[in-house]
């Protein structure tokens, strides 16, 4: 059975800040873009952000959090929250696979989205990435 494709974020980064320091290096990449889904489209709301460690071993952990507000399938307006996290040793894999949390205040969509029950592709592009999500 093949995974089913559920939703695509499509991820605009901005400037990067980083700290390189003694205990490992820090990387936060702000980002914008859009969710298109037939279970959800909406905006990425401000405060979207890419959060990446690299310990002094080499081992990176990244974690995207991010909220956008849009419409689920019935049509009602709701807001949707996503964690997603990877980890990986040295240079990010391509695609660049994840493990996303779900958060929402949509019945519709909580009842669906509130397990784990779901992964993430990270494909990287000109202008950012595109995140895609699949039911597993």
């Amino acid at each position: 059975m093949e995974d089913k494709l559920i939703m695509e974020v499509y991820v605009q980064t901005e400037d990067k800040l980083e700290l390189d320091g003694p205990a490992g290096k820090i990387i936060m990449i702000p980002f914008s873009g859009t969710i298109k889904s037939a279970i959800f489209n909406g905006e990425i709301l401000a405060g979207g952000v890419d959060r990446q460690i690299i310990d002094v071993n080499g081992l990176k952990h990244m974690s995207a959090r991010y909220m956008a507000e849009g419409v689920d399938h019935t049509g009602k307006a709701c807001k949707l929250f996503i964690e997603n996290d990877g980890y990986f040793t040295e240079d990010s894999p391509r695609p660049f696979r994840t493990i996303p949390t779900f958060y929402t205040d949509s019945d519709v969509l909580a009842e669906y989205l509130h397990r784990n029950a779901f992964r993430g592709e990270g494909h990287v592009n000109e202008t950012g990435v595109t995140i895609k999500i699949f039911e597993v």
